[in-house]
């Protein structure tokens, strides 16, 4: 039985999901999409007739249709057959249909990207493009030269509706960038017409008034198209560039670049903008520095057995390596004044990087593959140069080798305060100043005098005062009272960290009692104490007192060693890991960047706690360390800056950023752990951290 009251065969049958279909499609239709002829009478359904649709369906192997399937099936052709009322309807019912064209996270509505859009001159085209952006628009009250729906469409209520809903609106000005003016400059080579300052004034309007998502997909499409107007550096020519082939016309530049062919934005661009456009050009990559620019890597084999250390290979993935603009021509042709510049430039390069990634400026990178993906870093070709070229200027105006003097010997007129100025000093290998090569303790000292800007005589009056210092032999008895013996280093021990949530402490009810009764329930309330626990409480403070202050820095410096080492162990299985001067940074497959700083590494720098973990250069742990050599509770020691810094930070609703890690068993090769306490403020002011004595600085 069909949906027309009559009757067909089951290879020209097709039962329709829902009644509205079969109002919408006529049988012309179905013959069209689905290759069959007739609806199936639409009473035949799931509720009313099971047993008959699943006998329709499986035995006769009739197929169903709903909506879509019948979206899956439009074509342009098809829907250049309809009229304007037809297509009004359409968008009517699509309403009702949100899943086959919103815009969900997982999956895109299919119609998206099919031709449902009929336009004013009667062709037929799709909302969105591939990539998600939109290809059509509402109409204007005048005549447009963007592709609009058609106007009649529009003048019902509910198709409008749907329309809107579908994201279309009338075209601004972005709309007309999108349409017109960036297509017009994608060619490699196109030409600066009678509408090019006009085209570049409306570039500069959308900048300032777009809204943060629209101009940041601005930006990214500017970024690779060639449209700035620029003249070369060593000749008249003028020409359209993209963006990352330009540089910013200023003294400093122009002097940088002399001899060398660069392109500059022009002055004409100037003239028309003003300095307004600095920001804007900016932005879409015109370089006010010399440009870091990559080229192949010309590692050898013996560099490539070097950098894989232990690993094998299976084979080279890249080898990227860098050189930096303009820099053998400068070198070759070095004044004082270029070498300045060329200083000045360097340490704006990297000013606004973190230490890492200072340092990953200077170097190139081989990635090979064994087992899984593998890379390690290199000096890049331009660090090489600037190591091996005489083209800094020291106090005597001589040119030097960067291994040939000392940062302080550097003539005056180079920029020697700024970020990231140490981490410069380092890469480029200056030769170690005369204090550095000095044993600890003189190095100290000389330190010492110049934080005061004392003279020799001003200390040595001083040092008349002072008791006379410790013998060396005396120095020696001490160093013999030592007695702690680690049985491991911390990194041969057994890496374990254990979260610890302590449980509330039980304390009586002291309120409003006489001092004799708080004194009975003080004793009441350590009965239940027995004498083992009594014992080991004793052992505990008696062997805590008998530490000598030697071992007990021994003790928490092998403490720190051992976080240290479980925190490597725990941060490498999240990606790959590389040391640093103050700890490791880890990389994730995410895109995620840890950094794990010791800041007592080299010497006790660590006020409020020792350890700073960051994420992507924000702080998100502190980490204090107190180590002992066993497991009994103990009193231990936090001192008033540590207590406040956790306290700051807990006033800030950042607590939880804060961690004591205690060390058990330090020393011990299979029993050493650390035990994890989160949040210390919220625990003592919850009544699960026990503090005795507390101090009171008043």
């Amino acid at each position: 039985p069909t949906y027309c009251n009559k009757y067909a065969r089951a290879s020209d049958a097709l039962l329709a999901r829902g009644k509205e279909l079969t109002e919408f499609l006529d049988d012309n239709d179905v013959q069209i999409l689905f290759s069959r002829k007739y609806w199936l009478d639409t009473n035949i359904t799931q509720d009313k007739a099971p047993d008959l649709r699943d006998y329709f369906m499986k035995e006769l192997g009739i197929p169903e249709a709903d909506f879509e399937s019948f979206a899956r099936k439009i074509t342009s052709e098809f829907l250049q057959t309809k009229s304007d009322e037809w297509m009004i309807n359409f968008y009517t019912k699509l309403l009702d249909q949100q899943a086959l064209w919103t815009d969900r996270q997982y999956r895109k509505g299919i119609l998206r990207t099919k031709p449902i859009i009929r336009l004013e001159n009667g062709e037929h085209i799709s909302p969105y493009d591939e990539s998600g952006k939109i290809q059509v628009y509402l109409p204007e009250d005048s005549k447009s030269k963007y592709k609009t729906v058609k106007r009649c469409l529009t003048k019902d209520e509910n198709a409008l509706k749907f329309l809107k809903e579908l994201g279309l609106k009338q075209p601004g000005l972005f709309a007309e960038i999108r349409e017109f003016i960036i297509p017009k400059y994608q060619s490699e080579s196109p030409t600066k017409d009678n509408e090019y300052f006009e085209d570049f004034e409306k570039l500069l309007r959308a900048y300032k008034k777009l809204p943060e998502k629209d101009k940041k997909e601005l930006i990214e499409s500017l970024s690779h198209i060639t449209f700035i107007d620029a003249v070369k550096s060593d000749t008249v020519e003028s020409s359209l560039r993209k963006p990352s082939e330009v540089y910013f016309k200023d003294e400093d530049l122009i002097e940088y670049f002399e001899g060398y062919s660069v392109w500059f934005v022009s002055d004409e661009l100037y003239e028309k903008f003003g300095q307004e456009l600095n920001t804007f050009l900016k932005e879409v990559g015109v370089e006010d520095n010399p440009r870091r620019v990559e080229i192949p890597g010309n590692l050898t084999w013996e560099e490539k057995v070097e950098l894989r250390k232990s690993t094998g290979l299976t084979r080279d993935i890249y080898q990227k390596d860098y050189d930096y603009e303009g820099l053998d021509n400068l070198i070759k042709n070095i004044t004082h004044e270029k070498s300045y510049l060329l200083w000045k430039f360097l340490l704006e390069n990297i000013k606004n990087l973190s230490s890492w990634n200072a340092e990953e400026f200077f170097q190139g990178e081989y990635s090979w593959f064994y087992y899984t993906k593998q890379h390690s870093s290199f000096e890049a070709k331009f660090l090489k140069t600037l190591k091996k070229q005489a083209w800094l200027v020291d106090k005597n105006n001589n040119f030097r080798r960067p291994s040939e003097i000392t940062f302080s010997e550097l003539s005056d007129s180079y920029i020697k305060s700024s970020p990231n100025i140490k981490k410069k000093k380092k890469i480029l290998s200056f030769k170690p100043e005369i204090i550095d090569q000095l044993p600890e303790e003189d190095k100290r000292v000389l330190e010492i005098i110049r934080r005061y800007n004392m003279t020799p005589e001003q200390l040595e009056q001083m040092l008349q005062n002072v008791p006379q210092p410790v013998t060396k032999e005396e120095l020696q008895e001490k160093e013999e009272e030592k007695h702690w013996i680690p049985e491991c280093e911390p990194e041969e021990a057994v890496k374990e960290i254990v979260d610890y949530e302590p449980e509330k402490i039980n304390i009586p009810d002291l309120t409003g009692q006489s001092e004799s009764i708080v004194q009975q329930s003080l004793e009441s309330s350590h009965k239940e104490e027995t004498t083992e626990d009594k014992s080991q409480n004793k052992k505990a403070e008696k062997e805590t007192k008998e530490i000598a202050p030697a071992d007990s820095r021994s003790i928490g410096r092998w403490g720190e060693e051992y976080v240290f080492e479980c925190l490597k162990e725990e941060y490498q299985k999240q990606g790959d890991l590389f040391e640093t001067d103050n700890g490791f940074i880890v990389k994730t497959s995410d895109g995620e960047d840890y950094e794990i700083v010791w800041l007592n590494k080299y010497q006790d720098k660590g006020k409020g706690c020792d350890f700073i973990i960051k994420k992507n250069g924000m702080e998100i742990e502190y980490i204090e360390v107190k180590a002992k050599r066993h497991e009994d509770e103990e009193l231990i020691e936090v001192t008033g800056t540590q207590w406040e810094f956790a306290r700051s930070l807990y006033d800030k609703n950042e607590g939880d950023k804060y961690f004591f890690f205690i060390v058990m068993n330090a020393g011990e090769k299979d029993n050493a752990w650390v035990k994890r306490i989160q949040n210390p403020i919220k625990l003592w002011k919850e009544g699960r951290l026990y503090a005795h004595p507390v101090n009171f600085k008043l």
